[in-house]
């Protein structure tokens, strides 16, 4: 994809994050600069941090996301992974899930928070991607790189 420029709002914490990493006098940042710096280093990061999991663990996983809305201002909204797969099934107490599920849900819930994010990140490009003829671990080795 070729380069596009843009107009876009940034919030004063982009505005902060962005200038924090730059030296200027003078307030003239480098605004393209320092947005397509800190995504490359996000995409790095997630796809670095992403989890080993089989078919089956990415299939329990990918099915409590589905159908959800994102709200990209509330990280936190991403996390607690477990919880939302117990959730998705209905159960309050993990003793009340089948065995391999509940096998899952522990594997997820040891994850660190940027490994939540992680699964989370790619869950979302999942949903938002269509998919045809291609093998489920495939498709998310294909959306490491985007």
């Amino acid at each position: 994809m070729a380069s596009l420029k843009k107009s876009v709002m940034l919030s004063d914490q982009t505005q902060n994050y962005i200038a924090a990493r730059q030296r200027s006098d003078a307030g003239d940042y480098s605004w393209s600069q320092g947005v397509n710096g800190a995504v490359s280093a996000l995409q790095f990061i997630l796809a670095n941090s992403l989890p080993d999991f089989t078919e089956k663990e990415w299939l329990a996983i990918l099915s409590c996301f589905n159908g959800n809305m994102y709200d990209d201002t509330r990280v936190e909204s991403f996390l607690s992974l477990s919880s939302r797969m117990m959730d998705d099934v209905g159960a309050i107490d993990i003793n009340e899930l089948e065995a391999s599920y509940r096998e899952v849900v522990i594997k997820v819930h040891k994850l660190t928070v940027v490994e939540q994010y992680a699964v989370s990140d790619m869950c979302r490009k999942f949903w938002a991607n269509k998919h045809e003829n291609e093998q489920l671990l495939d498709i998310i080795e294909k959306l490491k790189r985007v």
